[in-house]
């Protein structure tokens, strides 16, 4: 029980370090991206930092928690001793993670994020030149109610059948979803950032909002992710597939990317077709892959020392 207590302190130590920093650097990053997302050249921001900072804490905890799941497992890879303690306190940890940290987080985030942190479409400001499609429109005033604008748009391309004409508009109903998921164009242009690197903050933010709508629902709808903490669960029996530590370590990465890859699939509209054959759930597919590594992991329990301690031997 004292071996069990001592490896559990370990681990969570690993953890709630791992949850410090990216607290810090997450809730940075959530703030001055929710900020980035609401302002429109000209306008002073409608969210101020002190009622976003204790939502992106939360968020920023949350996510820190799924992650941290890597980090715990390496630390057994370099400390491989006391195997039956070590996955009784990583089991434990992982259940509280998934079934009251992340649930939590999620809820009291979603709570206390202002209402004017959700996503609100403002018309752009007047005086501002902004590329939309096939030209550029410069708005000399703006309908607020209405959400009409009046001013010039310059046909770049021949659209309108004069490539580099100045057209006169007047009342002409503005594009609010052009610049999604930010409020300007000219914010979202200037803070281009590479596509791979857009594609996991989306995946990140569309995760986010899925998690926290199935919290609202109910445990039920939070079974699917539950499962998805399954198949994090099983990559403890990644830990000794190689006889080198470093690759070991590599695999426990490769895996837990692969799980993110799939369920990001699932997040971007796939149905779970596999060869036209059959449909798989994502709860199904996570409980899959959790079920096919933890039979991995246990047959080199049985059949083969853990190649990490002969190495420290």
């Amino acid at each position: 029980m004292l071996l069990t207590m001592k490896t559990f302190v370990s681990l969570a130590g690993i953890f709630l370090f791992v949850c410090l920093i990216g607290a810090c650097i997450g809730t940075c990053g959530c703030m001055l991206f929710v900020q980035a997302t609401h302002l429109v050249a000209g306008y002073t921001s409608s969210v101020s930092f002190s009622k976003l900072f204790l939502p992106c804490l939360f968020f920023s905890v949350s996510i820190s928690a799924v992650v941290s799941c890597i980090f715990m497992i390496t630390y057994t890879i370099r400390h491989p001793q006391h195997g039956i303690a070590r996955f009784i306190s990583f089991t434990v940890l992982m259940g509280l993670i998934w079934m009251v940290i992340l649930p939590v987080c999620l809820y009291v985030a979603d709570v206390y994020m202002p209402d004017t942190a959700s996503r609100i479409l403002q018309p752009p400001s007047k005086n501002y030149f902004r590329p939309d499609g096939d030209g550029i429109y410069f708005y000399s005033k703006i309908e607020n109610v209405s959400k009409t604008g009046t001013g010039l748009y310059i046909d770049l391309t021949g659209f309108t059948g004069v490539p580099g004409g100045v057209i006169p508009i007047e009342n002409a109903p503005l594009n609010l979803e052009s610049a999604l998921p930010f409020s300007d164009v000219l914010i979202r242009d200037s803070l281009k950032i590479p596509s791979f690197l857009e594609k996991i903050l989306q995946f990140v933010v569309d995760s986010i909002k899925l998690a926290t709508a199935a919290v609202h629902s109910g445990w039920r709808f939070w079974l699917p992710w539950l499962s998805a903490g399954f198949a994090f669960w099983s990559l403890l029996g990644v830990r000794r597939i190689s006889r080198w530590r470093l690759l070991n370590c590599f695999f426990v990465i490769m895996f837990f990317t692969g799980i993110c890859i799939i369920n990001s699939f699932y997040l971007a509209g796939w149905d779970g077709q596999v060869f036209h054959a059959m449909t798989i759930p994502v709860w199904a597919m996570n409980c899959i892959i959790g079920t096919v590594t933890g039979i991995i992991g246990i047959l080199l329990a049985i059949f083969r020392q853990d190649p990490n301690v002969e190495h420290i031997e």
